[in-house]
């Protein structure tokens, strides 16, 4: 989970970390987007408050993501909050509670929520497992203080072997850390296919270059002349055996990786987590930021020393923003001069491209699930178009009008647009 206390479009640095850090589960709360925003991600999000999402209900596990705002949420509010949430031996519950328990987690502050927190935890037999696993370690940090408020709740049966840790040497221009909790279920869960194997990739692209072309034929040529003769070998076997298939199957696509390899040479294939601006570079300069603070966050030395390494840090956070900013806007440009430059088709095949993938799927979803939304759905389909309710066709009226009468007249036009008219 983390507080992001902001947080922009594009998230990349979080992205990153939960891949590189294994996490499959993010819980960012004070995102502070807009209604109807969206990050700018590839994996499914659920923006919601209090709200069940109709895809919600998987497996045998209840989480609960919650934000609990310090000021503009009263105590009685806070207090029925906490004791609404449903609770279960699966139940894991997680987030910015906000709530300061003092030496019971090791933090040197106490507020008014400890008291029914603490009874909240006692009357539904709930562990607070930073106060077992992560005693002492904050989870909040500014200049002034320090506490611990971001938890990881549920009660002893839900988890088995569980483990915290608070990375509080990353800089994600957040006053929160982030923190993970990795535990093995209870239950066995259903377990995924495991994934193919990592694709190689090539740039195939100088294919259309004579040369390279030529030379990619060349070396082809070259290496399957052993491949033609273990081929004839296996002609003349009456019936030959899988291995003698594979083994030339494999001899083959050797002898086009090898060409390949030396013709075209293989691409450096791109993080998923990089977005469409973020370049070695860039990676650089974040790991440069993130060394400064790791020797800031752990230094013994004096305060002035410790302030020059704050300085330093700063410095460094503020060229990686600012990078970023110039990056953005130069791919944007060279991308604008691409379009400028390109045939009509090409154009409209890329903005035909941008507008498919930035359009949203429409879909009906339910509080109670997408089971219940299904008849839902049914009953309304069958009630509009099952033939129950019928138009009666209303009977012709003849109105009779003079031979002589003038249908443009003005006194008739404004009759019409007096009907007319709302």
């Amino acid at each position: 989970m983390f507080n992001a206390s902001g947080i922009e479009r594009t998230p990349v640095e979080i992205i990153q970390q939960c891949e590189n850090n294994n996490i499959n589960i993010i819980l960012i709360t004070e995102t502070f987007l807009l209604e109807g925003q969206r990050l700018n991600t590839n994996w499914q999000q659920i923006h919601n408050h209090a709200i069940i999402h109709g895809n919600a209900h998987r497996g045998i596990y209840t989480l609960h993501g919650v934000y609990l705002p310090p000021s503009s949420m009263s105590t009685n509010e806070y207090i029925s909050t906490i004791n609404n949430l449903s609770i279960d031996d699966h139940t894991i519950i997680f987030g910015d509670f906000n709530t300061r328990l003092g030496t019971r987690t090791g933090d040197l502050r106490r507020n008014g929520r400890a008291a029914p927190f603490t009874d909240w935890l006692h009357n539904n037999n709930l562990i607070n497992w930073n106060e077992r696993l992560s005693r002492g370690q904050y989870t909040y940090r500014k200049k002034e203080y320090k506490s611990i408020i971001d938890f990881f709740i549920s009660r002893d049966t839900a988890v088995v072997n569980p483990a915290i840790k608070i990375f509080d040497t990353l800089s994600l221009n957040s006053d929160h850390h982030l923190c993970r909790l990795r535990f093995n279920p209870s239950t066995a869960l259903l377990k995924k296919s495991p994934a193919n194997a990592e694709r190689l990739h090539w740039k195939l692209q100088r294919l259309q270059e004579p040369d390279v072309k030529d030379l990619y034929i060349n070396i082809f040529s070259n290496e399957v002349d052993h491949i033609i003769q273990e081929i004839n070998n296996a002609k003349q076997k009456q019936h030959p055996d899988p291995q003698c298939m594979d083994h030339i199957s494999n001899l083959l696509e050797d002898s086009i990786y090898k060409a390949l390899d030396q013709s075209v040479t293989r691409t450096q294939i791109r993080p998923k987590s990089w977005k469409w601006f973020w370049t070695p570079e860039l990676q650089e300069l974040a790991d440069n930021r993130d060394r400064l603070y790791r020797r800031w966050h752990f230094t013994t030395l004096h305060t002035l020393e410790r302030a020059a390494y704050w300085e330093e840090y700063d410095t460094a956070r503020i060229l990686l923003r600012k990078t970023i900013k110039a990056t953005r806007s130069q791919q944007w440009y060279e991308f604008c001069q691409q379009m400028a430059t390109a045939s009509v088709s090409e154009s409209n095949a890329i903005i035909k491209r941008i507008r498919k993938r930035k359009k949203q799927a429409n879909t009906f979803s339910y509080p109670e699930g997408p089971a219940h939304a299904a008849n839902e759905m049914i009953s309304h389909l069958s009630s509009v178009f099952g033939g129950e309710q019928r138009y009666i066709r209303p009977p012709p009226t003849s109105i009779r009008t003079p031979p002589d009468h003038n249908y443009l007249s003005p006194e008739v036009l404004l009759d019409i647009i007096k009907n007319l008219s709302p």
